[in-house]
């Protein structure tokens, strides 16, 4: 399933951004390249159990994890802001805002695609399986 563009997303007629966010994230769930998760609260879009994005309420728009070069360069376009919840920025987290809903297919996009090429980051500390002494 492809996305159809803002333009064609049925959401867009005075309904709520949230549930734009959702109509987006549906075929990246139904293809199974995303799992519903929870963050900070809110629900979520996860791969792999990493966090790749959520609609934030608080700030009014969508919040995606990218790599840090990426968020720099959105940022640098002005298509979105730091995203610093309780004043602490997060250097790969990007939030969009509802005014910049029509970037919000594409970077979903952008952020699922990092998400699913990384490599599962390894969980706490691997350690070789000791001889036994006699």
């Amino acid at each position: 399933m492809e996305l159809r563009g803002v333009e064609g997303l049925r959401i867009l007629n005075g309904n709520d951004p949230r549930a734009l966010f959702w109509e987006l994230a549906a075929p990246y769930l139904a293809r199974g390249e995303c799992d519903e998760g929870t963050v900070m609260g809110n629900a979520c879009l996860r791969t792999k159990g990493e966090f790749v994005a959520m609609y934030w309420a608080r700030g009014g728009g969508m919040v995606v994890k990218l790599d840090e070069p990426k968020v720099r360069a959105h940022l640098a376009d002005g298509a979105g802001a730091p995203f610093a919840p309780a004043g602490r920025v997060f250097r790969e987290w990007l939030a969009v805002p509802e005014t910049a809903h029509d970037l919000w297919p594409g970077i979903l996009g952008e952020a699922v695609t990092l998400a699913n090429v990384r490599l599962p980051q390894p969980r706490g500390r691997a350690t070789a399986a000791r001889p036994r002494r006699p």
